[in-house]
């Protein structure tokens, strides 16, 4: 099986560049990304979010992510 590359798609714009970010405006008005994982639990999503509870009890966090920042909601930080 051959696969092909995305890269050669008359629509392909290059991730995380300005045109990248628009299209994704276009589609919900808005930019964000539901990142809800389809895989049971635990799952990375999870085991990620129990490691940096733990941490954030004895340290000060800067969360540099990107969008609504769900998890900063959730962590309350």
């Amino acid at each position: 099986m051959t696969l092909t590359d995305p890269q050669l798609h008359a629509d392909w714009l290059a991730p995380h560049t300005f045109e990248w970010y628009s299209q994704l405006a276009k589609i919900d008005g808005k930019y964000s990304y539901t990142w809800n994982s389809s895989k049971p639990e635990p799952n990375r999503e999870t085991v990620f979010t129990d490691k940096v509870s733990e941490l954030i009890t004895i340290q000060k966090v800067l969360d540099a992510g990107c969008s609504s920042c769900p998890l900063s909601h959730f962590l309350n930080i």
